[in-house]
């Protein structure tokens, strides 16, 4: 759910809502689910993005940083992608050191039936962090060509309520 002021709130498993910091980037809230994992930390899962209900792109997305009981095929998540230009509107105005959101420098390597690829690659280096590929109308008009640069922040909850019973380990935290 999305306010009018571009504050996100998300449905915790308590059955109240967080806000994730406005931070006047793109947002995009949706609905994950992990389709592949293999077990390394520098192996990326595979997830496919959803809005109401429809498939509408993916996110290969380095291991290490998936949430805790995040790493079994068919778990749902909480997504929200920020996307925008400026380094400062995708992180907020303080540091966020939570586990739960990551950030990575991205360029739009790629355009076709409507969908922009950005290649996502770690703040820290050059290591790859994977692939982001959405309807190019849903980004910030000067991030859907190719060539574009500019950055991403990954939100990622795992979504209980939505996850499969098979899905679900034995026992929740």
């Amino acid at each position: 759910m999305t306010a009018t002021d571009g504050t996100v709130y998300l449905a915790d498993n308590d059955g109240g809502f967080c806000a994730l910091e406005t931070t006047g980037s793109t947002q995009l809230p949706l609905d994950g689910r992990l389709d592949d994992f293999e077990g390394s930390d520098d192996a990326l899962a595979r997830i496919t993005l959803s809005e109401d209900g429809d498939d509408i792109g993916q996110l290969t997305y380095p291991n290490r940083y998936l949430p805790y009981y995040g790493d079994r095929v068919g778990t749902r998540f909480d997504v929200v992608v920020g996307v925008d230009t400026d380094y400062q509107k995708v992180t907020g105005e303080r540091q966020r050191a939570s586990r739960q959101i990551t950030e990575f420098s991205a360029a739009v390597t790629g355009r076709e039936n409507g969908r922009a690829t950005l290649s996502l690659t770690e703040l820290d280096g050059d290591i790859d962090g994977g692939r982001l590929q959405v309807p190019a109308d849903r980004l910030p008009e000067d991030l859907r060509d190719v060539g574009d640069s500019g950055y991403v922040s990954v939100y990622l909850e795992v979504d209980e309520n939505a996850t499969p019973e098979e899905t679900k380990p034995d026992e929740w935290y």
